[in-house]
């Protein structure tokens, strides 16, 4: 079977307790906002050098502190996922189908990113994520 063709790690995914002050805080290390999400309160970030941040806004802290994944309902401060960029979301999807592993979320667009999100053996979750053609 054909692997996944994985281009480079795309961004890094942290739930906030607080949006406003978590745009706050990365804006004073150069990120700036380059989509919202109102609906699932999302906010991504890409500073200078092209690295990009999404921030997620449906934190609570009621399980000290302990972060639960994504397709949980309960939902924690801390990182979410590791997100890889291919030139194709359908393709991957394929490939995952072949081998058998689960699709937890996705295909989702979002902006101009559609993305697929599955689980490593341990249930951390692994995004897949295609950019739009500009």
């Amino acid at each position: 079977m054909a692997s996944i063709d994985l281009l480079a790690v795309h961004h890094v995914a942290l739930r906030v307790a607080d949006l406003a002050a978590a745009l706050a805080f990365y804006r004073q290390l150069g990120f700036e906002p380059t989509a919202c999400d109102e609906a699932r309160r999302v906010a991504l970030l890409r500073n200078a050098a092209g690295i990009e941040l999404a921030l997620i806004a449906d934190a609570d802290d009621s399980n000290d502190g302990k972060n639960i994944l994504m397709d949980a309902a309960a939902r924690y401060p801390g990182y979410t996922r590791l997100a890889f960029r291919v030139a194709s979301v359908g393709d991957a999807v394929k490939r995952l189908r072949e081998h058998r592993i689960p699709i937890a979320e996705g295909p989702l667009k979002v902006g101009a990113r559609t993305t697929v999100a599955i689980r490593d053996p341990d249930r951390n979750v692994v995004e897949l994520v295609e950019i739009d053609a500009a």
